[in-house]
């Protein structure tokens, strides 16, 4: 069984392997949950489902979810980088081992919402669906001690 969604429209095939924050899509890692998951879990939980590595990877958090992925990533595998919000407390972000992605020939490509605003509509009603039906769980955040360091796009 193919378990994938199209993260980089065309740029991961059926039968290629998809890790991330996406449990919703299908992907072979469940969501991680603050405070479940250390990186030493992490490292085993990408091996099983994933022998033949990761071939794409939305990257929204950094921190050791990253690290521990970039262990996985394929030779040439894709990682799009959707956020970094592990960085946004002024921390700098990993990755612990950037060589892993020149020496792998990985593409990192960065993707900003408001690049995709004719989806934004779509996007929203899609996800107010899921938080609706308990399919996907939020919980509200305080406020941030350093929410100056967001970008201004973040803040309109």
């Amino acid at each position: 069984m193919t378990r994938n969604r199209q993260i980089l429209p065309g740029k991961c095939p059926a039968g290629e392997t998809s890790v991330g924050n996406l449990g919703l899509a299908g992907s072979e890692i469940p969501p991680l949950m603050e405070g479940q998951v250390d990186a030493a879990w992490l490292s085993r939980a990408i091996v099983e489902p994933c022998p033949d590595g990761i071939h794409c990877h939305p990257e929204d958090v950094g921190d050791m979810v990253v690290d521990a992925v970039l262990t996985r990533v394929s030779a040439q595998g894709r990682i799009a980088l959707c956020g970094m919000i592990a960085s946004y407390d002024g921390q700098p972000p990993p990755p612990a081992q950037p060589a892993m992605i020149l020496v792998n020939r990985r593409k990192l490509q960065g993707f900003i919402i408001s690049d995709r605003m004719d989806i934004w509509p779509q996007a929203l009603t899609e996800f107010a669906g899921l938080v609706v039906t308990g399919k996907q769980l939020v919980r509200p955040i305080g406020p941030m001690s350093n929410a100056d360091l967001l970008p201004d796009h973040g803040r309109r």
